[in-house]
């Protein structure tokens, strides 16, 4: 699985897309890329499945949520804009939503078409750029979900008494500056100077403190 060699002039013709299916032409090269998650499973219905279609093929028997897989990284180091990353299943390139985001994220910056044959998606036609909205779809709501359950926690939290927020950080010289502000001997802009904050953060220190000035 060396250093690829490249041939730009290289032409498939009609029957390199009736093969595929979904990929009709490539301005680059074509790379496999094969994964099952340990040594002891059987890759011969990906590799089978791929080899025919590709210039190059890659494999890797590792885990999905490791995205350090030797293969896969060389792979990466020698794709080239217009070049296409063709899979089985979408679900071989990682197994995490936020890392299958990333990487296609990265690949479309990269000029780099992603191919999955049991999806039927080729983001190098018009149709295949819905994927790339798919995913930022999903990634956004998988982020408004974790928000959420993170919102539900603390409100649970505070329900119980076992809310205690984020730790405030240490202001030096805050218990004598603060008491002089509440003494009316210092005004709060002085005090705020000298303890390098905002007016806002001041006062929602001192709502913390409940000293009432």
């Amino acid at each position: 699985m060396g250093e690829v060699k490249r041939n730009m002039t290289q032409d498939y013709g009609t029957d390199y897309g009736k093969s595929n299916d979904i990929l009709g032409h490539s301005n680059g090269m074509v790379f496999g890329y094969g994964r099952v998650s340990t040594k002891d499973q059987n890759s011969a219905r990906q590799k089978e499945a791929l080899q025919n279609k590709c210039d190059v093929y890659f494999e890797d028997k590792l885990s999905g949520r490791n995205m350090d897989r030797p293969e896969f990284q060389k792979m990466i180091e020698q794709l080239r804009p217009g070049d296409s990353v063709m899979v089985v299943s979408i679900d071989r390139l990682g197994r995490n939503l936020k890392e299958l985001v990333e990487l296609s994220s990265k690949l479309k910056d990269m000029g780099v078409n992603i191919v999955a044959l049991n999806q039927g998606i080729d983001t190098s036609s018009k149709m295949g750029q819905l994927f790339y909205n798919f995913m930022a779809l999903m990634s956004e709501m998988e982020l408004m979900f974790i928000q959420e359950r993170q919102r539900e926690g603390i409100e649970l939290a505070k329900q119980n008494g076992r809310y205690k927020g984020r730790p405030l950080k240490k202001l030096d010289g805050w218990e004598q500056l603060s008491k002089e502000v509440a003494e009316n001997k210092l005004s709060v802009d002085r005090a705020c100077q000298l303890l390098k904050i905002s007016r806002s953060t001041f006062y929602r220190r001192k709502k913390n403190d409940e000293i009432d000035f």
